[in-house]
C-alpha cells in the first residue's frame, strides 16, 4: 500500500514512524527542508521537499498511484486544497484530512466528491475532549478509552489498596471485569489467572461503564465528585471542551488572548472568563484554583501548560490534566501531575483506524502514551473460531483479549464463545501485531 502524507509536523513524523513499521510504502511531503530532511534521515520513508498543495510537487510525490493520502497540515485551508487536488487531478482513492476549527465540522454538504471530496475528516480537539471528558468523569482513573459500552481503564495500585496480593482471578470475578495488562518494573506482562497484585503495579482493566466506579471503590481508589473546573486556555482545545460540559459544571476559563476572552465571553453565557497568563501565580492563587476539583492546561505552549499544572497540583487543585504535544515531556511530568495528555496519539490513533479499517478491523486506539494499542475487531460467518472461546483463540504473542461487544452489550467473561456480529476488542503492546490480527480475524 502506498500512503502519502503531507506534513512534516510532529504528527506526520509519529504518523510515517508508526505506518512504516508495517512495511507500507510511506511518502512525506512538505516544504520545511530541515523536518523533512529529519523525517527523511532517521525513519524508512521518503522524504519530498516542496509545497505540498503544489500540482507538480503531489506529482513529482507520485501521487497519482497512491492508494491513501493524509494531510495534517497545521492550516485546515491548506489541507482542504491538497484533497481537492488529490481527487480533481489524481485519483486518489482515500483521502483524510485534519480539520481543526469547529466552524468546518458539522458541515455534511460541504463535503462529497462533488463539493469537497474529503473522505474522512478528523479533529483532534474533539478527540481530544472525549478523553478528558471521561476523565472529569472517573476522575480515579489514569486513563480510559471507551468502545460503546465497554470501558478500558489505566489505574495504579496503591499502598492501601485491598486488592495487593490478591489473585488476578478473585478481582474478576469479585468486579465483573478483566484485567488484560500489568505493568511492573517499568515492563508490562500479560498476567495469568493466578498471577498477585503488589503495590504500584499499573493494571489495565476492561468492564461495562456502569461497572467502573465500583471497581474503582474496589480497588481503594479515591474517584471525587467534581463540580467546579478551571481551564487554562481558550484556543481550540479549550473552547471544545468547555462547549461539551459547561451545562454540567462551574467553570473558569483563563487565556493571554484578549480576543479569544472577548470571543468565549459571548459565546458561552454560564462560565467567568480570566485575561491572564495561566503560569502567572498570583492570578491562579486569586482565582481559587486551589479550591477547584479540576485544572486542565490546554494552552498551545508546552511550557505554560507544564508550570502551570505543577503549581495548580501544589496549591491543593484535587485533579490536573496537562496536555504535551511532545513524548520527550511525558516521562519527567507524569508521575508529578494525575493526568498527561499527548495530543497527537488520539489524532495518529484515529487515522490508523481509517488505514486499516477493513472486513475485520473497525477501530484502534492507544493507552499508556502509545505503549498499548487497543483494536476492535468485527466477527463475519467466516471466521474460522466462530463458537469458540475467546481464549482459545490463537493471537499473536504480545496480544491479549479484552472482551467481547454483543448488541452494545460488554462481556469480559474469559470463556464468553465468539458469535457471528460480535466485536472482539484485543490489546498488543506491538503496534505489528495488527496485520497479525487482521489476518487471523480475516481468515476463511
Amino acid at each position: 500500500m502506498k500512503i502519502l502524507i503531507l506534513g512534516s509536523n510532529d504528527i506526520a513524523y509519529n504518523l510515517a514512524q508508526e505506518l512504516s513499521k508495517i512495511d507500507y510504502a510511506v511518502t512525506v511531503v512538505d516544504n520545511k527542508v530541515d523536518q523533512i530532511k529529519q523525517i527523511d534521515r532517521e525513519l524508512d520513508v521518503k522524504g519530498i521537499i516542496g509545497y505540498p498543495t503544489y500540482p507538480s510537487v503531489l506529482d513529482n510525490a507520485d501521487c497519482e498511484t497512491t492508494d491513501i493520502l493524509i494531510a495534517v497540515l497545521d492550516n485546515d485551508e491548506a489541507n482542504m486544497v491538497a484533497c481537492q487536488i488529490a481527487h480533481s487531478l489524481f485519483n486518489v482513492p482515500l483521502k483524510i484530512a485534519r480539520i481543526k476549527n469547529h466552524h468546518y465540522l458539522n458541515q455534511g454538504k460541504l463535503y462529497g466528491d462533488e463539493d469537497l471530496p474529503i473522505d474522512v475528516f478528523i479533529s483532534p480537539e474533539i478527540l481530544l475532549t472525549r478523553q478528558i471528558t471521561s476523565l472529569i468523569n472517573f476522575p480515579g482513573a489514569e486513563e480510559i478509552r471507551f468502545f460503546g459500552s465497554a470501558y478500558i481503564v489505566l489505574i495504579r495500585i496503591q499502598a492501601s489498596s485491598p486488592w495487593i496480593t490478591q489473585k488476578i482471578k478473585t478481582v474478576e470475578n469479585d468486579n465483573e471485569c478483566l484485567i488484560t495488562f500489568i505493568q511492573r518494573d517499568g515492563k508490562w506482562l500479560i498476567p495469568d489467572i493466578k498471577f498477585s497484585l503488589k503495590e504500584n503495579d499499573q493494571l489495565l482493566f476492561a468492564s461495562k461503564r456502569g461497572n467502573v466506579s465500583k471497581i474503582l471503590a474496589s480497588a481503594g481508589i479515591e474517584n471525587p465528585e467534581i463540580n467546579n473546573i478551571m481551564v487554562g486556555g481558550l484556543g481550540h482545545n479549550g473552547t471544545n471542551l468547555i462547549r461539551n460540559i459547561q451545562s454540567n459544571y462551574n467553570i473558569k476559563a483563563i487565556e493571554k488572548n484578549s480576543q479569544q476572552c472577548n470571543r468565549a465571553a459571548t459565546e458561552f453565557e454560564n462560565i467567568t472568563v480570566l485575561h491572564g497568563k495561566i503560569s502567572d501565580r498570583q492570578l491562579m492563587v486569586d482565582e481559587g484554583v486551589a479550591q477547584s476539583d479540576f485544572f486542565c492546561a490546554l494552552t498551545d505552549d508546552e511550557s505554560e501548560n507544564i508550570l502551570s499544572s505543577l503549581m495548580a497540583k501544589k496549591m491543593g487543585c484535587k485533579k490536573v490534566v496537562t496536555l504535551l504535544t511532545n513524548t520527550i515531556y511525558y516521562e519527567c511530568i507524569n508521575e508529578l501531575v494525575d493526568y498527561v495528555i499527548i495530543s497527537k496519539l488520539a489524532l495518529i490513533n484515529a487515522i490508523l483506524t481509517e488505514i486499516y479499517k477493513g472486513e475485520s478491523i473497525h477501530e484502534v486506539k492507544s493507552i499508556s502514551c502509545g505503549e498499548i494499542t487497543l483494536i476492535k475487531m468485527g466477527i463475519t460467518e467466516h471466521f474460522n473460531h466462530l463458537n469458540f472461546p475467546a481464549t482459545a483463540i490463537p493471537y499473536p504473542k504480545n496480544a491479549t483479549f479484552v472482551g467481547i461487544l454483543r448488541d452494545n452489550e460488554f462481556f469480559s467473561d474469559r470463556d464468553t464463545l465468539i458469535k457471528k456480529g460480535d466485536f472482539v476488542l484485543l490489546a498488543s503492546t506491538e503496534i505489528s501485531d495488527i496485520p497479525k490480527m487482521d489476518e487471523l480475524f480475516s481468515s476463511f
